[in-house]
C-alpha cells in the first residue's frame, strides 16, 4: 500500500527523455509528491540536483532513465554520488546489459527497473527507499544529539573510569582542569 502522507513530504527528480512515458508517469508523480522536478537530459538533471541540494526544495529521490542525451544515467548516478551518497536513485531502462547492472550496483543504485514499467512497483520501491533513508537520517540526528549531550556533560561534570584493579583508565577534561594534573600523570 502506498503511503501518500510520506510522498507528500518528498521532492522527486524525474529524468526521462521519452516524452510520452514522461507525460503519463508525471501525472501520477505530480499528484503524489510534494514537488516534482522534470528533466530530459543527464546534464540538466545534475544541474537541478546541485541547485536544489542545499535549498528547502532538496531532492529526496531520483528516478532516471539510463539512455539520456548528453550524458547517460550511469554518469548522472556517479556525479550525484559525489555530492550525496545516500539519496535514493532508481533506474528505469530498456537496457538489460549485465555490465550496466554491475556498474549501477558499483555506484550504489537503489534499484533498477526494465521497461515497460509498473508504476505501482516503482512507487513501492521509492517508498521503501525513502522510508529507510528517513530512518537512517533520524538515527544520525539522535547520534548527533547524544554527542551534544555528552559534550555538555563533559564540560560540567567530573567523569572518570577505572578498571577492576581500581586503576583510572579515563578522565574527562573538566576533571583534569579541576585537579590541575596532566592525564598521563593521573593515569
Amino acid at each position: 500500500m502506498i503511503d501518500t502522507e510520506l510522498f507528500k513530504t518528498l521532492n522527486i527528480l524525474y529524468v526521462e527523455n521519452d516524452e510520452e512515458l514522461k507525460k503519463t508517469f508525471s501525472e501520477t508523480l505530480t499528484k503524489l509528491f510534494r514537488k516534482v522536478f522534470f528533466s530530459s537530459t543527464g546534464e540538466d538533471a545534475l544541474n537541478q540536483f546541485i541547485q536544489h541540494n542545499s535549498s528547502d526544495e532538496k531532492i529526496d529521490v531520483i528516478l532516471s532513465e539510463y539512455n539520456l542525451p548528453l550524458s547517460n544515467g550511469l554518469e548522472l548516478l556517479l556525479e550525484v554520488r559525489k555530492i550525496n551518497k545516500n539519496v535514493p536513485f532508481i533506474f528505469i531502462t530498456q537496457e538489460t546489459s549485465i555490465d550496466l547492472l554491475l556498474n549501477s550496483l558499483r555506484y550504489d543504485v537503489t534499484d533498477y527497473f526494465v521497461k515497460p514499467i509498473e508504476q505501482d512497483e516503482i512507487l513501492k520501491k521509492i517508498q521503501e527507499a525513502c522510508f529507510s533513508r528517513q530512518q537512517e537520517d533520524e538515527i544520525a540526528r539522535y547520534q548527533d544529539e547524544i554527542e551534544e549531550y555528552l559534550e555538555l556533560i563533559n564540560k560540567v561534570a567530573i567523569v572518570y573510569a577505572f578498571n577492576s584493579d581500581m586503576t583510572i583508565t579515563y578522565v574527562n577534561n573538566f576533571f583534569l582542569e579541576l585537579i590541575k594534573y596532566d592525564e598521563e600523570d593521573l593515569i
